[in-house]
């Protein structure tokens, strides 16, 4: 039987898993029963990779054989599944459940049709293409380029982009003129702190609309006033008189944003 100086847990696994005290019982039981709650209370979710036994081993100070032993229980127990050359995995939920008592619910609910806006068909992922060109490019990136980039994005990027735009588009634009973002919610991000920075408290957003649009103009410290649309051109009118500017996208996108007061005459 391990030592007690042999049974301290590492940083990771050792903190995530409640091993019960030595009094109660061999280190495989412990593991076994620890492992088992953590699937159960849901913060080993249905589908997620476990660590190599030989990993788990060395992060736990223990032997590798306890570990073996405690995946080949729990792989009977029908908690976790283990195929040759792939890595042992929490078993996936048949009916809400796992056998041995696992607590209902946690899963995450996946529609037929996925009518969602601003997200597009992820199913249609180019995984290996992408994988491919972040392969390709993090060869190319210098020591430099490994740390944390620029806010507006790496400068060699925006002077890729600034070409491109004045080949493709005809745009008159420097590099320094562009701001490169994680995404449509980022931008949205920016543009709101720019407005609250420029003195402006209320942004304007489509009723119905895009539910994430709402929550990110009230997180940049913003009020989102609803608009009514239609079929009819958007109208924004401050319930205080306010003036509002507007700025929108193209309508060939599915959400339109309203910038807020014009805090001047």
């Amino acid at each position: 039987m391990p030592s007690a100086g042999r049974e301290q847990t590492g940083p990771a696994w050792g903190t995530f898993l409640e091993l019960e005290a030595p009094a109660e019982g061999p280190l495989h039981a412990r593991l076994t029963r620890a492992l088992r709650t953590a699937v159960t209370s849901g913060r080993l979710a249905a589908g997620s990779t476990l660590p190599a036994s030989r990993v788990l081993a060395a992060d736990l100070r223990c032997s590798r054989w306890v570990v073996t032993e405690v995946y080949a229980q729990l792989v009977a127990e029908g908690y976790f599944e283990a195929r040759s050359g792939s890595a042992t995995r929490v078993r996936a939920r048949t009916g809400g459940s796992v056998r041995g008592g696992a607590r209902e619910g946690g899963d995450r609910w996946t529609p037929r049709y996925d009518l969602l806006p601003g997200v597009p068909d992820l199913r249609a992922f180019p995984r290996k293409r992408w994988a491919d060109m972040v392969r390709a490019a993090t060869t190319e990136l210098t020591w430099d380029e490994l740390g944390y980039p620029d806010a507006a994005g790496l400068p060699r990027l925006r002077r890729q982009l600034a070409a491109y735009l004045a080949r493709g588009r005809g745009a008159r634009v420097e590099p320094g003129q562009l701001v490169v973002c994680a995404g449509t919610l980022d931008a949205v991000m920016r543009l709101c702190r720019g407005l609250r920075a420029a003195g402006h408290t209320h942004v304007a957003v489509e009723d119905p609309g895009w539910t994430q649009l709402r929550l990110t103009v009230a997180a940049a410290g913003l009020t989102p006033v609803a608009i009514p649309v239609d079929e009819a051109p958007v109208s924004v009118t401050s319930p205080s008189g306010m003036t509002m500017r507007i700025w929108a996208s193209p309508s060939i996108t599915s959400n339109r944003t309203c910038a807020g007061p014009d805090p001047g005459p």
